[in-house]
């Protein structure tokens, strides 16, 4: 990996500098706001192609990121649910153990008076 690296780079390094010997046409650059002093037009290539991609990889990182949180989001969410159908689940067989339970106990009480409730 590392020998595919280096390889990738030489290649890059060598096109860059291929193509500011290949466009040695010196260019005014107008920035609207300001004024670049004239520069290699191959030059100038490799300053908008570096500018781009480094704003693209910027781009997909917090691309990403949002991508990434938006997902962990719908995943809570989703486990939120879960969990409170669970509590409700929980709280509803509890209510049933606690009537059957105060059924049990005022049942033989009713049926014979003489009786202490059973606790």
């Amino acid at each position: 990996m590392r020998y595919l690296l280096a390889i990738l780079l030489f290649v890059v390094i060598g096109y860059s500098l291929m193509l500011v010997l290949v466009n040695n046409n010196q260019v005014e650059v107008n920035l609207l706001f300001s004024q670049v002093p004239q520069m290699s037009l191959g030059l100038l290539l490799i300053i908008s192609i570096v500018l781009g991609v480094i704003a693209g990889l910027l781009i997909g990182v917090i691309l990403f990121r949002v991508l990434q949180m938006k997902l962990e989001n719908q995943r809570l969410s989703k486990e939120l649910n879960q969990t409170q159908e669970k509590l409700m689940q929980t709280q509803h067989n509890y209510e049933q153990h606690l009537a059957q339970t105060s059924n049990a106990t005022i049942a033989p009480t009713a049926a014979n008076p003489n009786l202490p409730p059973i606790r």
